[in-house]
């Protein structure tokens, strides 16, 4: 209602507000299909696809009653819609929205909370590659850049503007994400970690 001539949106959400951005780009995208829509979510990565995980947690968060009712959705039951698949999902429902991530290999914070609903955190960077690759292989793009150290959240300081892996400049990438221009996964030496 707002800004209903809208050409270009960029959705950001943050740790647990990051595991619905893709959702809400959907959304977004259905409000104002002539915009480009850009998804950047900022630490919620290594979060598994976990059925038992999936009916629990996301069912205390009320997720099965809200997901829009896209054609893709059709038949997913509650076990289904682990974090993953918000991307695949929205990816699936419209390929034209640009998605990407943002996530420290061993981001403390995701470890804890992981540790704290039953999962393993031994081994973060693992899951996250995991969660890409499934993503991935769904055939949604993710773009994603993986940088090192625990920290949680890249938005609260001036990293976005400093960070740089590789010579490649967080606010870089981002720009161009934003521009749609081509553009690599930007992943850290020790983040290449092991499945």
């Amino acid at each position: 209602e707002n800004y209903p001539d809208a050409d270009q949106v960029f959705v950001v959400g943050v740790s647990a507000g990051s595991v619905a951005a893709p959702v809400y780009g959907g959304l977004v995208a259905d409000a104002l299909p002539e915009a480009q829509i850009t998804v950047f979510a900022d630490s919620s990565g290594a979060y598994p696809d976990d059925p038992n995980i999936n009916t629990d947690l996301l069912g205390l968060w009320g997720v099965f009653e809200t997901m829009p009712g896209w054609d893709v959705n059709e038949g997913l039951t509650a076990q289904d819609w682990g974090f993953p698949r918000f991307w695949i999902q929205t990816g699936r429902h419209n390929p034209q929205i640009v998605m990407a991530r943002f996530d420290h290999a061993f981001d403390q914070v995701q470890a804890d909370y992981m540790t704290m609903i039953g999962l393993d955190a031994s081994n973060l960077i693992a899951s996250i590659n995991a969660n890409e690759a499934a993503i991935e292989d769904a055939g949604v793009i993710q773009h994603s850049y993986t940088a090192p150290g625990n920290n949680h959240g890249v938005f609260s300081d001036e990293a976005f503007y400093t960070m740089a892996i590789n010579r490649v400049t967080l606010v870089d990438w981002v720009k161009a994400l934003i521009a749609n221009e081509p553009l690599d996964d930007v992943r850290c030496d020790e983040c290449l970690g092991s499945d």
